[in-house]
């Protein structure tokens, strides 16, 4: 298999609402991406869920389709990718944990882990800023790009004039200038987003969305257009 992008995803309680708006988007600008977890995995429209799994069925089902642009680890052991890939770094890791450390599941803190040392050097990392932890990012990954979401008023991506209706919308605000991956400064800048089609309504899930495309260039119209039209209620 050739070098594929490998984005990590770390939530409490297995929300899997970012790792499939994610894929969505991506999908949706034109990539043949894959998203992994202990219940799936998926790559484009193709499934193989959870009682199909082994690792034959994993290397055929790589083997036989094309060529991957994205991979999403959705709290996912990283050891299991070798088998299917073999070497490889992670872009970027987004954390959305936001307990306490000691509340914290143990098997989640292992995927952290070894999603954290596996993420590249520069690499990015986008952390809910209601993380008790987050001081700690800063003291242990100086040689990556961190970026802060969420409703903090110090986060690097937060949301202002929030209406809950039908129609869900707010202002996107970047309150300070960010690195891409490719090493191309984003400005601070405010856009508008509207919601359709969403019954359990998280901003946190979309400011994560958002963080993720705009590290990976994507344009914000693009961006815009695609929240819009996904439908989250035909999510897995």
């Amino acid at each position: 298999m050739s070098i594929v992008k490998v984005i990590g995803i770390v939530t409490d309680h297995r929300n899997t609402m970012i790792s499939n708006l994610v894929f969505i988007l991506l999908k949706q600008i034109g990539y043949n991406v894959a998203l992994i977890n202990d219940s799936l995995i998926k790559i484009n429209e193709h499934v193989v869920e959870k009682k199909s799994i082994n690792d034959n069925s994993i290397k055929k089902f790589f083997v036989e389709e094309e060529k991957i642009d994205y991979i999403i680890l959705d709290n996912f052991q990283i050891e299991k990718l070798y088998k299917l890939i073999g070497e490889f770094k992670i872009d970027a890791l987004i954390d959305d944990q936001r307990n306490d450390k000691n509340k914290l599941d143990k098997e989640i803190c292992a995927i952290k882990k070894g999603l954290l040392n596996k993420l590249r050097r520069n690499g990015t990392c986008i952390i809910n800023s209601e993380n008790r932890a987050l001081n700690n990012y800063f003291d242990s990954l100086q040689d990556k790009i961190i970026i802060t979401y969420g409703l903090e008023s110090k986060s690097t991506i937060t949301a202002s004039s929030l209406d809950i209706d039908e129609i869900i919308s707010f202002n996107c605000c970047i309150q300070r200038g960010l690195t891409t991956l490719r090493g191309n400064e984003i400005e601070q800048m405010e856009f508008p987003i509207k919601i359709r089609y969403y019954d359990d309504f998280n901003i946190y899930d979309f400011l994560a969305l958002i963080g993720i495309a705009l590290i990976y260039e994507i344009p914000v119209e693009s961006i815009r257009q695609i929240i819009y039209r996904v439908d989250t209620k035909n999510f897995d």
